[in-house]
């Protein structure tokens, strides 16, 4: 993925997404991602994106989550992320 950003590639901030929403990063790692937001629109759409999967998933109960759908999910997600390493 390109974008306007030396400071940090793309795929490292969506790695870092996730500490980054949870306010994990050390201040040096936070500085990078968020200089690297102000430069690159996609890694800024793909934040908001979380922002809101967080939202509207965080009010779902867990055991309010029909086991079969939890199963399917987390098969596709191994499946994407296993795609994804080569």
């Amino acid at each position: 993925m390109s974008c306007p950003s030396d400071l940090i590639p793309c795929r490292d901030v969506a790695e870092l997404v996730s500490e980054y929403l949870d306010g994990a990063l050390d201040a040096e790692r936070r500085a990078a991602v968020e200089a690297h937001l102000d430069r690159c629109g996609w890694c800024r759409a793909y934040l908001e994106q979380i922002r809101i999967t967080v939202r509207v998933v965080g009010d779902i109960p867990p055991e309010s989550v029909d086991p079969a759908l939890e199963r399917g999910l987390l098969d596709l997600y191994r499946k994407l992320t296993k795609d994804d390493e080569g």
